[in-house]
């Protein structure tokens, strides 16, 4: 009997595919799960014949008739090739593409040609986000945990806690070969580069990308010299305040002597 009512069931499939462009489907369409091989297939002919078949949700409901979405199949570039586009309908304003999946596997989200495996054209706003390659955003807005090997980002980043690994840091600035430039040659430098030595220009910065981890990393160690540039002129500080005491104290001895 089950054998029976699987081939009744596909012979009717069939059928349908074959002779219809379009199925309205007024109640249930069943494929029982105990059925291994069993399956949906949409082939039809639409107006547009840059499409393979369209799957269309429709509300008739008396004088009311709109669509409330539909997934279409296009032919994306020939060869066989296929793609699937999502659209929905807010307020009967319309069906407009809000996500597609190309050719390549890419899914995109506001997009209609998505360039990586995830392309979302519009805000993010996520728990945690988990990726081992590239992060691109406009604006990403994490409230958990994102870890990634690369984070792009064209616009802002709002977060809570920023963790940012470095795989290096700068305290060798504190051993004791380390050679420290003259405050003399510090200015020079300064004069006629109007900029800090080993860290990026102006021009640089603006053109180019900047390593945040990198960028700490020459930050710390212009910190880690400038305390060193305060300690040691601190010392010149004290020897100077010792001097002074001293010429005081001599000047009080020569000044009882006179009177």
């Amino acid at each position: 009997m089950r054998f029976l009512k699987c081939f009744k069931t596909m012979i009717i499939a069939v059928f349908v595919v074959l002779i219809c462009s379009d199925v309205l489907l007024a109640g249930n369409l069943t494929a029982s799960s105990t059925d291994t091989y069993a399956q949906v297939t949409i082939k039809g002919t639409v107006s547009n014949s840059a499409e393979f078949a369209r799957l269309k949700f429709k509300n008739v409901d008396g004088s009311t008739n709109y669509d409330g979405a539909r997934i279409t199949s296009y032919n994306e570039g020939g060869n066989k090739s296929g793609n699937l586009v999502f659209h929905t309908n807010n307020n009967n304003a319309g069906l407009i593409e809000r996500m597609r999946i190309d050719k390549f596997g890419n899914v995109g989200v506001g997009t209609t040609s998505p360039q990586s495996m995830l392309d979302i054209a519009g805000d993010i706003n996520s728990g945690s986000i988990n990726s081992t390659g590239t992060i691109t955003s406009g604006e990403l807005s994490v409230e958990g945990k994102i870890t990634a090997e690369e984070i792009e980002v064209v616009d802002t980043i709002t977060a809570m806690n920023l963790k940012v690994s470095a795989d290096s840091w700068a305290d060798y600035v504190f051993e004791s070969g380390y050679s420290l430039r003259s405050l003399e040659s510090l200015e020079s430098f300064i004069n006629s580069n109007r900029q800090l030595p080993d860290m990026p220009s102006e021009e640089e910065v603006l053109e180019g990308e900047l390593d945040v981890a990198g960028m700490l990393t020459k930050q710390m160690r212009k910190i880690e010299e400038l305390t060193l540039y305060i300690i040691e002129q601190n010392k010149i500080n004290n020897e100077q305040a010792e001097n002074i005491s001293r010429l005081e104290e001599r000047l009080a001895i020569l000044e009882a002597a006179i009177q």
